[in-house]
């Protein structure tokens, strides 16, 4: 059984559907790359000095929903 070349028409498809996969790859690089919340060129320390930040901050818009949903605070445990 003689072996002959794959006709044009395949090749153009398959070339075709490869491409539109290497798309595909590249737009998720892309996004995951835009994505990153942490930049590369930040010192560790400065990191987890933003990560104190935002836990402080955090735990104030907690504190203050709790007192914005029932209108009333928690009692301080000092004072009872």
């Amino acid at each position: 059984m003689p072996l002959t070349a794959m006709p044009t028409d395949v090749i153009l498809v398959v070339t075709a559907i490869v491409a539109v996969f290497c798309l595909f790859a590249a737009v998720l690089a892309w996004g995951d790359h835009q994505t990153r919340s942490i930049p590369s060129n930040e010192r560790p320390s400065q990191r987890s000095a933003n990560v104190d930040v935002v836990k402080t901050l955090m735990q104030r818009a907690n504190a203050n929903d709790a007192t914005a949903t029932t209108g009333v605070r928690s009692p301080d445990k000092s004072t009872a």
